[in-house]
């Protein structure tokens, strides 16, 4: 018996299949509460699969009356590589067009996140969208 024979004779393997990789869809809101800020809300997973939409969203609007971006943490669940890179980038942007940029942090693992990366005390954290939206000094949401 040759082995190409032999090979026919063998059960075929039975290799599981990969389970396919549920996509976490993100959302966003962008809204404008008052003259001078925007909010954008985003909810979900920000990782690698949707960083470019939220990167898109993130871009500073070419409107003189905004002086705030706010971007809205409280609903997302995990706070990936390139979701921390992607709030790197958009202080970086909007600091050089003079435009602040605050972070609603309110949960443990986006807080966590942040605190890992460094990125707790380089942003402008708040603990919900009112209070983002209050003029004066930097608040932290520690």
């Amino acid at each position: 018996m040759t082995v190409q024979q032999l090979g026919s004779q063998l059960p075929e393997p039975v290799v599981p299949s990969p389970e396919p990789v549920p996509r976490v869809a993100l959302r966003g809101n962008v809204f404008r509460p008052q003259p001078d800020a925007l909010v954008m809300a985003v909810e979900g997973e920000v990782s690698q699969r949707c960083a470019d939409e939220l990167e898109a969203l993130l871009r500073p609007s070419p409107d003189p009356a905004i002086r705030y971006l706010v971007v809205d943490l409280s609903r997302v669940h995990r706070l990936g590589i390139a979701g921390l890179q992607l709030l790197t980038r958009a202080y970086m942007t909007t600091r050089s067009s003079g435009i602040g940029l605050r972070v609603v942090v309110a949960t443990d693992e986006v807080r966590d996140a942040l605190r890992t990366a460094g990125l707790d005390v380089v942003l402008d954290c708040r603990p919900n969208v009112a209070a983002a939206l209050v003029d004066g000094q930097p608040r932290d949401a520690r």
